[in-house]
């Protein structure tokens, strides 16, 4: 089951969790505010893209759907720009039992800012959904 309420702070404790994350910084994407910084090490920003949620059963509130979660992922200009692909295997391994059933991904660029490349992945996972409230525990 998805925990709407907590969901991505689930996905950045298992990617921090991952072994192969040791020197890439994890962090929820809220507030977003580019700071112009030179970035020396690979940044993974964590967000809600959309959810896709209906009635599971007849006559119960239990919903299902997808959670499409983004993943603004940067790269210093000083590494390859072919280390996204290693980055984007190692977010799916690492959240591949959360159930993923889709990864868009878009073009490469560059953004000056930060002096990154940057890549933004979209990954969408199915499930129950609970969007939590006063009854949950």
């Amino acid at each position: 089951m998805i925990r709407f309420d907590k969901y991505v702070d689930e996905l950045i404790g298992a990617l921090k969790s991952y072994d192969c994350f040791g020197d890439t910084s994890i962090i929820r994407a809220y507030p977003y505010k580019i700071k112009d910084t030179k970035l020396s090490k690979v940044v993974i920003a964590v967000s809600f893209g959309s959810v896709d949620a209906r009635s599971n059963q007849i006559d119960l509130d239990t919903l299902a759907g997808d959670i499409c979660v983004c993943f603004n992922i940067f790269v210093p200009l000083n590494m390859d720009n072919r280390a996204f692909s290693d980055i984007l295997n190692k977010i799916c391994d690492a959240l591949k039992f959360k159930g993923i059933v889709g990864i868009a991904v878009d073009k490469i660029k560059i953004n000056s800012k930060v002096q990154a490349y940057e890549l933004d992945a979209t990954v969408t996972f199915r499930d129950e959904i609970f969007f939590g409230g006063m009854d949950d525990e």
